[in-house]
């Protein structure tokens, strides 16, 4: 994905989802973020990719993933069907019925495309980036 995209959707994540928004910059540096974008809960991308990360929610945790799905007028967090949704009237959703995005621990956006993802491919993008290779070589200590 070219510059301008991420540029593009890093703004949209920070002005027109105000709520979410608070809650995106709150995981600086803490966590890194995987967004699911969809305007249907039924849309088979969606379905898809929430039963791949619920896989393996252990890489997820390793990785310090938390996970938001986005929908228009609410939002949740987490992998649970439990998980409460919150209520946010802003979300405007993208030109795409699903799309999923990668935030990085420093807020930047590393990843974002209109398939499903697979963990095995997030964890590659993941694995390969220097904080991400630092925390492995930290746990070996």
């Amino acid at each position: 994905m070219d510059f301008m995209k991420f540029l593009i959707l890093y703004i949209y994540l920070l002005i027109s989802m105000n709520t979410i928004a608070q809650d995106f910059s709150k995981h600086k540096w803490e966590n890194r973020l995987i967004i699911i974008f969809t305007e249907n809960l039924d849309n088979s991308f969606y379905q898809k990719q929430v039963k791949e990360l619920t896989k393996n929610e252990d890489g997820l945790l390793e990785r310090k993933i938390l996970v938001y799905h986005i929908f228009p007028g609410k939002y949740k967090i987490g992998l649970m069907t439990k998980d409460k949704w919150e209520k946010n009237a802003k979300n405007k959703m993208s030109d795409v019925p699903f799309e999923i995005s990668l935030v990085g621990l420093d807020g930047g956006v590393k990843l974002s495309q209109s398939q499903p993802l697979t963990t095995k491919e997030l964890f590659s993008i993941i694995d390969k980036m220097p904080m991400r290779r630092d925390e492995r070589e930290r746990k070996k200590e």
